[in-house]
């Protein structure tokens, strides 16, 4: 997921403008083509639980949705806030 948004972040800006401007188009999207990969992430999340390699406390759902939320503003906004730490910027 990373990659395929780092290669052109046009991409994710894309994508976070639509989920803002067609919310209710963009959650049938994801139903469609998010939805499986996300539950395959948090039933790998859940294995890790009962092998005791994490923490009880963590939510599969909710770790993959900040995950998922983190790539994509992260990707889409990086150009601007680049000038907080880089003074060249």
């Amino acid at each position: 997921m990373l990659a395929f948004f780092t290669v052109d972040p046009d991409r994710a800006r894309l994508l976070v403008r639509e989920l803002l401007d067609r919310p209710a188009d963009v959650a049938d999207l994801i139903k469609v083509y998010v939805r499986p990969w996300a539950e395959l992430a948090a039933d790998f999340i859940r294995k890790g639980k009962e092998q005791e390699q994490l923490h009880d406390e963590v939510d599969p759902e909710a770790y993959v949705v900040q995950l998922i939320s983190l790539v994509v503003a992260g990707v889409a906004t990086s150009d601007y806030f680049t000038a907080l730490f880089d003074p060249e910027a």
